[in-house]
């Protein structure tokens, strides 16, 4: 009987990937025990399916070994220690010192009665086991880093910065200088591996802010090359790929765009708010009389209410209640995002980061008793009243330690400025002025973003309240009654926090917070499935080998010749495959909340990026056999004419009349529907786009319309991105789509990528995809889609005999801890695919279930089975 081994390698203590061996598990029995493993790379019956696992739960005795690798943890009071047995440990299970399968082990249960009796543990095994390490990793734990790095995660992380995005640098003032689409981040030759760059195509995510048909830096989303994204997923796992496919310059040339707002997580961290709990009385009585000093006003103003009646007094905002979650750093009154003067605790705001940040305001201020006045000559004119006013406005305080010193910087008063007020800041100025009305309850509110403003900026919300004429006449007032109190009431506030946009120059220090949301296990079943990607792992070398379906296999004359092996006494099975159905549809995630897609799928009779087809062949039952994406959607792309200025010129500075048809085609991300072919108002801007993968197109290809005109957009040449300036046009730009509409040709030989096998075209739609080409007299161009290069061999095969061989092989222990699935099997003169290997138990002496799938040497169905994307007749 061989002798089966439970060996612990690391309590999680490690640093790095290396596996200390803590040490072996004394088990009651070999022969008993509860070993039986399944090795699968996906079932045929399922076309998502990846990967095949182990799971059993098996009662070790309590043995002075097994109490000591287990560290005690039966006693009473056991405390954790770097020893963390109450945690998944890492461990691989040996028969007869071979190692089968690494896995991870539970201790779930102790059995005890006066003394410890033994432990319940349980093994979960995986021959994928790095994808099972991912499902419960989220897309955000990845770290990135604008710099190279030798090993992950980089250490330093350089920040990205949000910088020249449309690839225009600043040349002689005041004009900008286009740079040479070289020189910037466009295709596949700038991915770097352990380097993350950003890359720039232009998208469409909704209205522009230009009143001209103009690019802004908003319009360029930055994307992350997907390979940048993958390798560290696998490499987070202590993995490396091998990969002839995923090395290719197709493979290199897809890229992910972000969702290119700052969420939740990363705003919470940017946050400071001055809040009144309680009303504040901030003046008590204001009237003519005699000499007074202001306490409450800044600077505690002293002056003769009869003779100086127009003084203007200051009343900062200040707070009884804060919240200062300043990064999760020090919130201290000298250091957080609330902070306070000399004179007023709780009165600043300071913006303690980079970037976009919002000015918060929702005040109200109560007046009691307002002054009247009855004046019945005045410069010879006759008045009935007088009134008091109320003026808010936001200050950038330069020096908080001298706010005593403020005098109206507003209106040019004073001379005394250590605060200083621009008029106004930011847009933000209120003016109030009543009369005659008694208990006014006055509130006002609004946000202003603040992008230009470096670390460290404070600022100040304040009331100026003054008597005047209302009609701005000041003077002779004697001799006249009434007063007022000012009160700042309960639930008044002013806050910062980091916008949700970004500007450019702006750093972005956490791009992981960016990516689509999810799983990492997700995103690459998402890759996996549109490119039926099959998997071979060798976890002694932690390598992951992976290669497209037709591409896996290794050839007919390494197979596995297992004629002699099969265990004829268990008998032969033929189970014919139901699962699959007459009907096949490849699709990918709905998207949620996309007008265009939306509009699309219901018009048109294929799914925008889908494949269908229906087989006559008989070969399958009638039924739908749908095969959908997990993760990604599908991306709307089309011409964006809202991109192209009337006015731009072909060639700049020459203004004239630009021909719309240059118009970019485009990925179009919108919430509403609009009609692209006229300046309809497109919908609201939303960067919430989901997860989305996009393919560059190769340098210098200059994608074209569907009448063979280079397509190029307009922009703001000036460097304060003027919206009015007269534009220039561009045609030098990161091309990324999801079908690429290429009529500019070279020499006859349209835009095509190689997947390291063969070239493909550029189209990440399942289905094959026409249009009118322009070149060679004209005519109907045919794009092929995913399904063609990646599903079309292998589904052909299972026409071909849809059905699976079931047997039992007698296969030793050094040939089930060696099996390849990218080998053949060859039995009795054909060949086979391994579908599946079910329960094997390598410390009984017993054959195995196998299912094989044959394998012919079929190439693929050259004529076109399924419906075709047709882009000339898109209803829409």
């Amino acid at each position: 009987m061989p002798e089966v081994k439970v060996q612990l390698r690391d309590f999680g203590s490690s640093t790095g990937f290396n596996d200390d061996i803590i040490g072996e598990l004394d088990i009651t029995s070999s022969e008993d025990f509860p070993l039986s493993l399944t090795f699968k790379n996906f079932d045929v019956r399922d076309f998502n399916s990846r990967g095949g696992s182990f799971s059993k739960s098996f009662r070790i005795p309590a043995t002075n070994n097994n109490n000591r690798i287990l560290n005690n943890v039966w006693k009473s009071g056991y405390i954790k220690s770097s020893k963390n047995v109450a945690r998944n440990i890492r461990s691989t299970i040996l028969v007869d010192n071979v190692p089968i399968i690494d896995g991870k082990l539970r201790i779930s249960k102790i059995y005890r009665s006066v003394d410890v009796e033994g432990y319940e543990c349980t093994f979960v095994g995986d021959n994928m086991d790095w994808a099972s390490d991912l499902k419960n990793r989220e897309m955000k734990d990845l770290k990135f880093s604008n710099s190279q790095y030798n090993t992950y995660p980089p250490d330093p992380i350089v920040t990205h910065t949000f910088s020249s995005p449309h690839g225009i640098e600043v040349g002689s003032s005041p004009l900008y200088t286009p740079v040479s689409f070289a020189n910037k981040p466009n295709t596949h030759f700038n991915y770097q591996f352990n380097n993350d760059q950003f890359i720039y195509p232009l998208l469409s995510v909704g209205e522009g802010i230009s009143p001209k048909a103009q690019v802004t830096e908003a319009e360029f989303v930055p994307c992350l090359y997907l390979k940048n994204i993958w390798d560290k997923i696998f490499q987070s796992s202590g993995y490396t790929v091998n990969s002839t496919f995923c090395d290719s310059p197709f493979f290199k040339s897809l890229v992910v765009p972000l969702n290119f707002e700052r969420n939740g997580e990363q705003l919470n961290e940017r946050f400071g708010l001055i809040k009144r709990g309680s009303d504040e009385t901030i003046l008590d009585e204001y009237d003519k009389g005699g000499s007074r000093t202001f306490n409450r006003a800044i600077g505690n103003h002293a002056f003769n209410t009869t003779t100086q009646p127009s003084d203007r007094l200051f009343f900062a905002l200040r707070g009884d209640s804060t919240e200062d979650n300043f990064d999760g750093g020090d919130t201290s009154q000298s250091t957080g995002n609330v902070q306070g003067g000399t004179a007023f605790d709780n009165s600043l705001l300071v913006k303690n980061f980079n970037g976009t940040a919002s000015l918060t305001w929702d005040v109200t201020v109560n007046a009691f008793n307002p002054v009247t006045y009855n004046v019945p000559f005045i410069f010879g004119t006759s008045l009935s009243s007088m009134s008091w006013n109320l003026k808010f406005f936001i200050v950038r305080v330069t020096d908080d330690d001298d706010l005593q010193n403020l005098t109206d910087a507003a209106d040019g008063g004073g001379s005394e400025l250590n605060v200083v007020a621009t008029q106004p800041v930011f847009d933000v100025e209120f003016n109030e002025g009543l009369a005659n009305s008694n208990n006014v309850n006055l509130n006002f509110n609004g946000t202003a973003d603040i992008s230009n403003d470096p670390v460290g900026t404070k600022y100040m919300l304040m009331c100026r309240f003054r008597l005047q004429h209302f009609e701005g006449d000041f003077t002779d007032i004697n001799n006249q009654d009434g007063n007022v109190s000012l009160v700042y009431t309960s639930g008044s506030s002013f806050e910062i926090a980091g916008g949700n946009t970004f500007s450019v120059g702006e750093l972005i220090d956490q791009p992981e917070y960016l990516l689509p949301t999810g799983s990492q296990s997700d995103f690459l079943m998402g890759i996996a499935q549109m490119f039926n990607l099959q998997f071979s792992t060798d976890a002694a070398a932690k390598v992951v080998n992976i290669e497209p379906y037709d591409h896996f296999y290794d050839l007919t004359a390494d197979a596995y010749d297992w004629s002699d092996k099969i265990d004829y006494s268990k008998g032969i099975e033929e189970e014919f495959i139901y699962d699959i159905k007459s009907k096949l549809l490849f699709k990918y995630k709905d998207a949620s909340n996309d007008a265009f897609l939306d509009r699309y799928d219901k018009k048109n009779d294929v799914l925008w990026g889908s494949y269908k087809e229906i087989d006559e062949t008989q070969s399958f039952f009638d039924g739908e056999y749908k095969v959908e994406n997990k993760f990604f959607s599908p991306t709307f792309n089309w011409q964006e004419r809202d991109y192209v200025d009337n006015t731009a010129a072909a060639s700049s500075p020459n203004p004239t009349d630009f021909d719309k048809n240059k118009a970019p085609v485009i990925p179009i991300y919108h919430k509403e529907f609009s009609k692209l072919q006229t300046p309809d108002a497109r919908a609201e801007k939303s960067f919430d786009i989901g997860a989305r993968v996009l393919l560059l197109a190769p340098s210098p290809a200059m994608l074209s319309t569907d009448n063979g005109t280079q397509t190029r957009y307009s922009y703001s040449p000036l460097p304060d991105q003027s919206l009015s300036a007269t534009s220039l046009s561009n045609a030098s730009f990161a091309r990324a789509n999801f079908i690429h509409i290429d009529n500019l040709r070279t020499s006859g030989v349209r835009g095509v990528l190689s997947n390291g096998y063969e070239d493909v075209d550029l189209n990440l739609a399942y289905s094959n995809v026409t249009f009118n080409s322009t070149e060679n007299n004209g005519g109907e161009i045919t794009m092929k889609g995913l399904y063609y290069y990646y599903y079309n061999k292998m589904v052909r095969q299972l026409k071909e005999r849809p059905r699976l061989k079931i047997i039992y092989v007698n296969l030793s222990l050094s040939e089930i801890s060696s099996l390849d699935l990218r080998k053949l099997v060859f039995i009795d003169g054909a060949y086979y695919r391994i579908n599946k290997v079910v329960d094997y138990q390598p410390h009984k002496n017993e054959s195995t279930k196998i299912e094989l799938a044959e394998y012919f040497e079929l190439g693929r169905d050259t004529s076109q089975l399924g419906e075709i994307i047709n882009l000339e007749n898109i209803r829409l």
